[in-house]
């Protein structure tokens, strides 16, 4: 009866609105007795509560996947409490682990019911059995509360993108006449109010992703990471606009004064913590269809408020500081550790680490499995985590404004392609004699896409030679912090658009053989690179958490990059989806 009972509580929960997404990858790695055994510990550490910290129960029921399956971490837990009972149940030592293994797995369902419970059947039997032997022995209580956990989580309405929309009385983007009136809107509100209007809307979304969004390049496929993708679309939708609203007028004067109250806005974002909300702002004004507008830019510094202007610009430069990639973004990482929340962080920087990780940090040691690169993928879920509970309450949604809310969907002007934004700036000031404006089909880096140099992969060929006889980890940090230190580079989204433009700059059709000979000579200097760092990485037996061991990870990654990219386009490969997927 108690069986029957549990089975039809779990029947009666409301159906999940998330979408039936497939399943986990499959583990790459066969486990041995010794990997078994080790697994097999950790779980009996967690349920004696000893553990390295306290934030690792988390950071292991989230990313256990990594190295084995969920049916069998499920398996051993409940292995483990079955044990405590055969040892003595009634003694207080057997009953404290049993409690905790109960907490623990309620702790897991309230982590992954919708997202991992729900998507596996053969887990979700197993918790089914599991509450079925606690309802026939002594542990009904129990049953109770891991239950109610279920049903709370089940009438979580997670993973839908819509719902988004659906709470803002949002179906569709609104149609141009009006897209037009809240424009004129717009330029009479003040830039703290359109800030709390783009943060709220932000919100909405950042809130609801989910830590397996991020893991196991789930943003690949649209069904696995639907809140996420949706949540970088508006974020890319946002710098667009921001963009196309500077270049769009026609008088100089008008396109200063959407500068400087961007400007104002970027500084309102950086007060309210909303990190993500800057990225936006300053991609868009340092794009090279904005930071092009030299006559523009000038009379935002001479003209009239040029003494608030500078404090302005100083944010401007205080930003660019704030995103600058060196060292794996020090200042950016450093200044979150000093901010109080709530903040929104710029998630394509968590997405970025969590990747790097994957990538390069090993499954397994020579000995056993490499728990350390959970812990390090872990950190960066955690901080997600932290960031999502603590919500704004200085927010008066009476005095939001629910049509200009409804005008961020698709807010206006918008210049859709690159090519638009980019005629549209050269409309507004054509090139003069003497300038080296970016071309609008030129091959450079934007929140549209990225571009590709054969020039640079020669001079890298070229410094890896002078630099034989220093130290592989010197070479790379010098080149790094070169590179770096030159000009600060922010940090460019994820682009939602996939075009591409061939290259002409090795010739056209005819082959130089003197760039022929200098890019073989790249490749084979960047491939021997690549495998030194490699060798460098494989000797670690545990991932150190130092900037010169990340420095490592990430320079092999990017040197992967490199060379697929370079060896496809050497190649002249036409297939235009094969080589969108390199």
């Amino acid at each position: 009866t108690k069986s029957n009972a549990t089975e039809q509580r779990m029947a009666d929960a409301p159906a999940p609105v998330s979408p039936k997404v497939s399943e986990l990858p499959p583990l790459t790695h066969v486990l041995s007795d010794a990997d078994l055994k080790q697994l097999k510990q950790t779980v009996n550490d967690l349920a004696t509560e000893n553990i390295p910290d306290k934030d690792w129960l988390e950071v292991f029921l989230l990313t256990h996947t990594y190295v084995a399956s969920p049916d069998l971490i499920f398996k051993m837990i409940t292995d483990r409490y079955r044990e405590a009972i055969s040892e003595d149940a009634s003694s207080r030592e057997s009953l404290m682990i049993q409690m905790r293994i109960v907490n623990l797995l309620k702790k897991w369902v309230s982590l992954a019911y919708n997202d991992l419970f729900l998507k596996h059947d053969e887990v979700m039997s197993l918790l089914k059995a599991f509450l079925d032997e606690l309802n026939a022995g002594s542990g009904t209580k129990w049953a109770a509360t891991i239950q109610k956990t279920i049903e709370i989580c089940s009438e979580v309405n997670v993973r839908k993108p819509d719902a988004t929309l659906e709470s803002l009385g949002i179906d569709e983007a609104l149609d141009e006449e009006a897209r037009k009136a809240c424009w004129e809107k717009f330029e009479n509100m003040d830039a703290a109010t359109i800030a709390q209007h783009i943060l709220r809307f932000e919100c909405l979304y950042f809130r609801q992703i989910s830590p397996f969004e991020l893991m196991h390049k789930a943003y690949n496929v649209q069904e696995q990471a639907p809140i996420f993708l949706a949540y970088l679309e508006h974020m890319q939708k946002i710098t667009v606009w921001i963009a196309s609203a500077i270049v769009a007028p026609s008088t100089t004067k008008k396109r200063a004064s959407l500068i400087v109250k961007f400007l104002h806005i970027l500084k309102e974002f950086h007060d309210l913590n909303n990190f993500s909300g800057v990225a936006q702002v300053l991609q868009a004004l340092t794009s090279p269809a904005v930071e092009r507008l030299r006559s523009t830019w000038k009379l935002v510094t001479t003209g009239s408020g040029k003494a608030a202007n500078k404090a302005l610009l100083s944010t401007l430069e205080e930003c660019k500081t704030l995103f600058c990639e060196s060292g794996d973004f020090a200042n950016y990482h450093a200044t979150l550790k000093v901010t109080q929340l709530p903040y929104i962080p710029h998630s394509g920087i968590y997405m970025t680490e969590i990747q790097i990780a994957e990538d390069t940090l090993p499954l397994r040691t020579e000995k056993e499995l490499n728990l350390e690169k959970l812990r390090i993928i872990g950190k960066v879920l955690i901080m997600l985590r932290d960031s999502q509970e603590v919500q704004y309450t200085s927010f008066d949604d009476s005095a939001l404004d629910k049509e200009f809310t409804h005008f961020l969907l698709l807010p206006y002007p918008f210049f859709a392609t690159e090519a638009e934004l980019m005629n549209k700036s050269y409309e507004a000031e054509p090139s003069l004699p003497g300038q080296s404006s970016p071309k609008p089909n030129a091959q450079r880096k934007g929140f549209f896409r990225r571009g590709r140099s054969s020039s640079n992969l020669v001079k890298f060929a070229e410094e890896e030679k002078k630099g034989a006889g220093k130290s592989l980890t010197r070479q790379l940090m010098n080149r790094s912090s070169r590179s770096f230190s030159e000009t600060p580079k922010p940090v460019f989204m994820m682009s939602v658009q996939n075009t591409r433009t061939r290259s002409t700059s090795v010739g056209g059709d005819e082959r130089d053989p003197v760039i022929e000979e200098a890019l073989a000579s790249a490749l084979k200097a960047l491939s021997r690179l690549r495998d030194e760092v490699g060798a460098v990485v494989s000797e670690h037996k545990t991932a150190e958490d130092g900037p010169h061991f990340r420095m490592l990870l990430r320079s092999q990654l990017q040197l992967n990059k490199i060379l697929n990219t370079v060896n496809v386009h050497v190649a002249e490969e036409e297939d235009e989806t094969e080589f969108a997927e390199v």
